[in-house]
């Protein structure tokens, strides 16, 4: 996922424990451990109203390999868009 404010790849990441029983698959305590404090301004991400998320473990299991079809197609015939503050340090040796 790219930042809709700085276009970077990776940027205010979102973070959830995962646990597995025997039948689902929970997901809670969502966070982003960039700006899970607030800033100077009092800014941050505040995850605390998340619902606990609950799913069928064979449904859970069925759509993540639905996705690792549809993932290894994209990245099979998309190359990867380097990010505009990405630099190539292939032509910089000895500087």
């Amino acid at each position: 996922m790219v930042c809709g404010g700085c276009e970077e790849a990776g940027c205010c990441p979102l973070a959830v424990n995962i646990e597995e029983t025997e039948t689902e698959i929970i997901c809670n305590n969502f966070r982003n451990w960039q700006i899970s404090e607030p800033n100077e301004n009092g800014f941050f991400w505040d995850y605390s109203v998340f619902p606990v998320f609950r799913f069928d473990k064979i449904q859970y299991t069925a759509a993540l390999e639905q996705l690792k079809i549809i993932a290894d197609d994209i990245k099979k015939s998309t190359p990867i868009p380097r990010t505009k503050n990405t630099k190539s340090t292939k032509n910089n040796k000895g500087r």
